[in-house]
């Protein structure tokens, strides 16, 4: 039969009618991706394209600077605390610091601690300060602490100027006297924080409560410090509520002690009517970054919790942000493959041909349809159909040739081994015998007791898929695949949401990492590897979106079927699309000869098939399961007919 591209059937019949316009999420949303590529190619898909590379380029640079710079909250070093012990001493050390608490709750039912604290600082000859520095806690459990300064005063009641500014977790407060400073000096500083209890689990994990673990001297004291007063008062209604022992402790380093928080009796100078009153003095030396804290525990709704800070948000969802973001390219990649980058409609009734359209062989006719790993099999059927050669199942046999010769040629695994022999040399083309050296390797001439027969001299196996595990397989198919491309078969769907897809899958997964690498802080072990596995989850979504973005390349016009008759021909499935280069489809008694089985040796030979039906190479590479024939399942090379 000739080339169906001159088939009336092809050129008489009215126009497909258009489809109506569809409904639901998945259409509009494929009209708004069509629409937004649409909107693109008109104000310039170069320059917009070329925009949305370098946003996601910045970005995933940004992730691998966070990934593999420096940390932006890395944990101290030992050299860090001991550091300051040598040069801290050149500026002035603290004689004493005396830290007075009332605690109460404010207008809202917040926490709220009035501080008076006395610094006694000894400045030497050669020091150039002209005031201290005092850092405070701006970051307690997720929430922030609110610190409003009213006075820095000196011993004789001078107001002293200074500024408060906060970065990151830490409030900063600076005087500045205005002249160098040597010798004794006392700076007086009164301020109110807000909102320092944390609400939390005890320590049974049984229950919450309302929990104050403060640092009395603050964060990054720099300066030796020759004792320490703490003084907490609260109302004694407030005391009630206490539900264990306060205590306080001394820590520098991995070093650290702790110990009960004595109150003072009702007759001691300390005490206040109508409150409780603790008191303890380290008396104790502490280095530069020693720290003295307090814990007090209270029952669960004496004050009234904080609302999480910003910064505490930031760190909670930042490492989930990008998997969000991964998930909605996704879900972005399978509507695209839905609908921009669908294939192109088509007729559902086609034309059977009897012959290949010219230039189409079945290698690039698996590539159209989808089914490359039966392309090499169906390619070895087509030439055993047209007579060149003889497919020969070889029985496993252990004789060196088979599987090195061990055991597992006789195994399940290994029944289906093949050899060729050729039939008709001459008809060959050069693809052809490039097939069957790269499967099966080269022939030669070898004799046999009825007559002599080129044959190759290696054994293959072939999976039940019909793919060769070799490398020479993969290239074949690879140039199949090529052919589909440029031969307007299939398209890349080059455009802004492809673009979108991939490079914001690599934008999002440096992002991701370099987030979980930062926010992998203070050294908790299960924070990191919650961080991690966050991590891979989100390294997986963002890879099976790249890889919906890069690996579909939908049929065009001229891969989709051809309009037919309004009749189902014979020979075509019901419901089954044909491609536009309907294989051979001759009907065939049998597709390998039938010849009595050649023996050489201990291999024993048989035909690969003696069919009871006929055969179509094309009907199999369309196939959506292994066809059989008889009573066992046929070699997959084969498959029967259609009605």
């Amino acid at each position: 039969m000739a080339d169906s591209s001159s088939s009336p059937a092809h050129k008489a019949g009215p126009p497909a009618p258009a489809a109506p316009p569809a409904s639901g999420f998945v259409a509009v949303f494929g009209r708004r991706l069509e629409r937004l590529d649409r909107w693109a190619d008109a104000i310039g898909i170069g320059r917009k394209r070329l925009i949305l590379r370098a946003v996601c380029l910045l970005i995933a640079l940004a992730g691998l600077a966070m990934l593999l710079g420096k940390d932006l909250t890395p944990p101290d070093t030992l050299d860090e605390y001991l550091h300051p012990a040598k040069t801290s001493a050149d500026e002035f050390l603290i004689r004493n610091l005396s830290v007075d608490y009332t605690l109460d709750a404010d207008a809202q039912g917040h926490s709220r601690a009035t501080v008076f604290e006395t610094v006694d600082g000894i400045f030497g000859s050669d020091s150039t300060a002209t005031g201290i520095t005092r850092y405070l806690v701006a970051e307690s459990r997720g929430h922030t602490v609110h610190t409003t300064v009213t006075s820095v005063t000196d011993a004789g009641g001078t107001a002293v100027p200074f500024t408060v500014t906060r970065s990151g977790d830490t409030w900063k407060i600076s005087t500045d006297t205005g002249a160098r400073l040597v010798g004794d000096h006392r700076f007086l500083i009164r301020y109110v924080q807000t909102e320092l209890t944390d609400h939390v689990q005890d320590a049974q994990n049984t229950a919450f409560e309302d929990s104050l673990n403060w640092s009395v001297t603050g964060e990054r004291w720099l300066q030796g410090i020759g004792g320490v007063d703490v003084t907490v008062r609260m109302d004694k209604a407030l005391a009630a509520h206490l539900t264990g022992e306060p205590s306080w402790g001394v820590a520098w380093a991995i070093l650290g002690s702790t110990a009960s928080f004595d109150r003072v009796a009702d007759d001691d100078p300390l005490a206040q009517p109508g409150q409780a009153v603790f008191h303890n003095r380290v008396l104790s030396t502490l280095p530069p970054f020693g720290t003295v804290w307090v814990g007090f525990h209270f029952a669960d709704g004496t004050f009234m919790p904080s609302d999480r800070s910003l910064l505490e948000w930031m760190r909670l969802l930042a490492p989930f942000l990008p998997i969000l973001v991964g998930v909605g390219l996704l879900l972005l990649g399978l509507l695209a493959r839905a609908t921009v980058w669908r294939n192109a409609s088509g007729r559902g009734i086609v034309i059977a041909e009897s012959t290949p359209q010219a230039g189409v062989d079945l290698m690039l006719a698996s590539h159209i349809l989808g089914r490359s790993r039966r392309s090499i099999v169906a390619s070895l059927l087509d030439l055993a159909v047209r007579g060149n050669v003889r497919l020969l199942r070889v029985s496993p046999v252990t004789d060196g040739r088979v599987d090195g010769g061990n055991d597992r040629a006789n195994s399940p695994a290994g029944r289906h081994w093949y050899e060729f022999e050729y039939v008709n040399e001459a008809t060959l083309t050069d693809a052809d015998k490039d097939l069957l050296n790269a499967v099966f390797g080269d022939a030669r001439i070898i004799s046999t007791k009825r007559r002599p027969a080129k044959r190759s001299m290696r054994p293959v196996r072939l999976d039940v898929r019909g793919g060769l595990l070799r490398p020479a397989f993969r290239q074949l198919s690879l140039r199949g695949w090529r052919r589909s491309l440029a031969e307007g078969y299939r398209r890349v769907p080059n455009g802004f949401v492809r673009d979108l897809l991939t490079w914001g899958v690599i934008a999002t997964t440096a992002l991701q990492w370099g987030l979980s690498r930062q926010l992998a802080y203070d050294g908790i072990e299960s924070q990191a590897w919650l961080l991690f596995w966050v991590s891979v989850a989100s390294a997986a979504v963002t890879f099976s979106a790249f890889t919906l973005a890069v690996t579909r390349y939908p049929l065009t016009q001229e891969g989709r079927p051809r309009p037919g008759a309004p009749a189902r021909p014979a020979g075509v499935h019901p419901g089954r699309r044909a491609a536009p280069d309907q294989l051979p489809a001759e009907p065939l008694r049998r597709a390998v000869h039938p010849a009595p089985g050649i023996r050489r040796g201990r291999r024993p030979q048989r035909p690969a098939a003696r069919l009871r039906h006929s055969v179509r190479p094309g009907a199999w590479l369309a196939a959506r399961a292994r066809p059989r024939v008889g009573r066992r399942a046929a070699p997959w090379l084969v498959a029967p007919a259609g009605p």
